[in-house]
């Protein structure tokens, strides 16, 4: 729980800090498309999450992410990885992988100026291969900036309802 307020706290400060550098909710319009191209690029990320064997997709969902684990409650800074080094991982992921669904519910987007925040709760099934499905819900953030004319993830949290 103190996770996830942590999370909450910062999509909260970057909205706040939006507002104090004069940026105001803005529904439409602008290089990125909006909320419309928010929604639409975060639609995208779902269906790269949820399909871990297109290694192109997921790289290019990674590119820029921060993700807070909602396994291990550790920080991964995909940023700081080589291509070589970020290929690997995806793929070492993918082969473990036989089953993967994350479905979010209750989406809410607010848009403030070149900052995008995504959030609500989602159920995720997971099967490792030739494992047993496991089964979990929870409460998801997203941060997502736009630049060089889209939406690029910056940071993603995930925290399992107890």
């Amino acid at each position: 729980m103190t996770v996830m307020r942590f999370a909450l706290a910062g999509v909260l400060c970057a909205a706040l800090f939006a507002g104090a550098q004069g940026l105001s909710r803005t529904e439409e319009g602008g290089v990125c498309g909006g909320a419309a191209g928010l929604a639409a690029a975060f639609e995208a990320h779902v269906k790269a999450f949820n399909t871990p064997r297109d290694i192109p997709a997921m790289l290019a969902f990674e590119e820029d992410l921060v993700e807070l684990g909602h396994t291990s409650g550790e920080f991964v800074d995909f940023s700081t990885l080589t291509p070589e080094e970020h290929e690997r991982r995806v793929r070492e992921g993918a082969a473990k992988t036989e089953l993967y669904e994350w479905t979010p519910d209750g989406v809410h987007t607010r848009v403030y100026g070149p900052t995008g925040l995504v959030w609500g709760s989602y159920v995720r099934k997971h099967q490792a291969t030739g494992g047993a499905t496991s089964v979990a819900e929870g409460l998801f953030t997203a941060t997502y900036v736009c630049a060089d004319g889209r939406w690029r993830s910056v940071l993603w949290h995930r925290s399992p309802r107890r």
